[in-house]
């Protein structure tokens, strides 16, 4: 699990970054909105950026774990999304429902989860080499 694994389709990460950071600014930027209007010092910004460096660090040195640390999070966070979603949109009457936004909280995340599902890291192939066939050095 914590064995270091190939590297494949990075560009889900580049993905799962563009995603993660608009929708983290958006939440920034409201969450300082309402504590300022509730006259509260801003909300620390520096929690928003663990999931950039888990990120960084898997796609610097590929395991299963980093790669559920990533997915883990970003399936409940889609979960989280569309749950929110659902809910005000079943408040609404069907013309007032502005799919929009809709498309803007659900579609991202739902792309980002598929994206890393086809993204898990494989075991490289010399360490397949070796567990299989042996060492090279025996073979010879």
């Amino acid at each position: 699990m914590f064995q270091r694994r190939e590297r494949r389709h990075t560009w889900a990460y580049l993905v799962w970054l563009l995603v993660y950071v608009f929708e983290a600014w958006f939440l920034v930027q409201w969450a300082d909105f309402v504590r300022f209007l509730l006259g509260a010092p801003p909300f620390p910004n520096w929690p928003f950026v663990l999931p950039i460096a888990i990120v960084v660090a898997h796609v610097v040195y590929p395991t299963l774990v980093g790669w559920l640390l990533v997915l883990l999070p970003s399936i409940a966070w889609t979960a989280f999304a569309t749950y929110c979603v659902i809910c005000s949109v079943i408040e609404m009457p069907l013309q007032k429902i502005e799919w929009g936004t809709v498309l803007l909280f659900v579609a991202p995340p739902i792309a980002v989860c598929v994206a890393l599902v086809f993204a898990r890291p494989s075991k490289c192939q010399s360490s397949l080499l070796t567990q299989s066939e042996g060492s090279p050095a025996k073979r010879q």
